[in-house]
């Protein structure tokens, strides 16, 4: 069994920083989507491993978080409502 690196824990951390340091900035915690939060510790887990394919990062990643087909179609659920949230502003300015 290989033993754990604290590196592992980054996109843990990422997403609580991120969260608190938009709450603190903008004095409202309303502000942070948390899809996009998410969607960002998500991306920093995926850029850490240089070694793999962007297409083995994404299988590992929903295989160790369950069952892969049902964390694909969550990953892809999270990126059309980040699309829908980015489209709506800009065509409401």
């Amino acid at each position: 069994m290989k033993k754990g690196n604290v590196r592992g824990m980054i996109p843990l951390i990422v997403f609580p920083v991120l969260y608190v340091l938009v709450g603190v900035i903008s004095r409202s915690f309303d502000k942070m989507p948390l899809m996009i939060g998410i969607s960002i510790a998500i991306a920093a887990a995926l850029i850490m491993d240089r070694s793999s394919s962007f297409d083995e990062k994404i299988e590992i990643f929903c295989h160790g978080a369950g069952e892969s087909t049902l964390v694909l179609m969550v990953l892809i659920f999270l990126l059309a409502g980040g699309f829908y949230g980015v489209a709506n502003k800009m065509a409401c300015g």
